[in-house]
């Protein structure tokens, strides 16, 4: 089940789309906040197939299925204005704009998710996939997972919040995701590339928001985005003292740009 956040009448609707292997409550605080600043918009925490409470469907696992899944979550709630997306979540809503947006919707929000191709090799994220591929469970505590986490070189912090996806069921612990189906999404993350969308130009503003601190950004990615003509609907912009997850390093310059596309 979706969660709402802010006033259930409020006209005015946002969707926010998690990254891999989160969830959509890891967006509430934002969420939260924004609503109490602007009580005309409520927020939709969208949960990803395979994730949490979101659906799961049968293979194909991608960012396409992901943006398919997104368009039925918007035919139950209705057309959002402003939809943001987070890392993976990023170019789910970069699909989602591109194959089922409406002119109700006025603007795409990407988090510090580069639109183009990218290489697996060496992505901190499809290491932490593996381990959790490879992590024995069910178990009796979740501890065991914890250690075989940090036996597999994952960072404390990284590994208490992938600690927040285990459940207990009558079996032991397990992961709160089927974590093949999101091994088969991560890897079609990395193949998708998005600039012919954002070249064409797109019908409605989309608004990049890199983190300073990130390693995802290359140099030819940069340029491209420098290279845009004046007047697209498309820019980027730098929050300067956040990393990967901005929100948590720099949650309020996070919403004050976020904000930005809440007139």
């Amino acid at each position: 089940m979706t969660a709402i956040v802010g006033q259930p009448d409020a006209p005015r609707l946002g969707l926010i789309v998690h990254g891999i292997l989160g969830s959509g409550r890891n967006w509430r605080g934002v969420a939260r906040a924004l609503a109490e600043r602007r009580p005309d918009w409520r927020f939709a925490l969208a949960d990803l197939r395979n994730h949490a409470e979101g659906p799961k469907p049968p293979p194909p696992h991608t960012i396409a299925a992901c943006g398919d899944d997104l368009a039925a979550l918007v035919a139950e709630l209705g057309a959002p204005e402003l939809v943001i997306g987070h890392s993976f979540g990023g170019k789910v809503a970069l699909s989602w704009a591109e194959r089922h947006a409406t002119a109700a919707t006025r603007s795409v929000q990407v988090l510090d998710c580069p639109p183009g191709r990218s290489d697996p090799r060496g992505a901190d994220t499809l290491g932490v996939i593996e381990a959790v591929v490879a992590a024995p469970a069910p178990v009796a505590d979740r501890a065991e997972i914890r250690s075989f986490l940090r036996a597999r070189g994952i960072s404390e912090p990284v590994v208490a919040w992938l600690a927040t996806s285990l459940v207990s069921g009558p079996e032991g612990w397990r992961w709160g995701y089927d974590v093949d189906g999101v091994r088969a999404m991560i890897t079609d993350f990395f193949g998708q590339d998005f600039w012919v969308f954002l070249e064409r130009p797109p019908a409605r503003r989309v608004r990049f928001l890199r983190a300073g601190r990130s390693d995802r950004w290359l140099p030819d990615e940069l340029a491209r985005f420098a290279a845009l003509p004046r007047g697209s609907p498309v820019s980027l912009d730098t929050l300067a003292n956040a990393g990967h997850w901005l929100h948590v390093d720099d949650p309020e310059g996070t919403m004050q740009w976020i904000a930005q596309d809440l007139t």
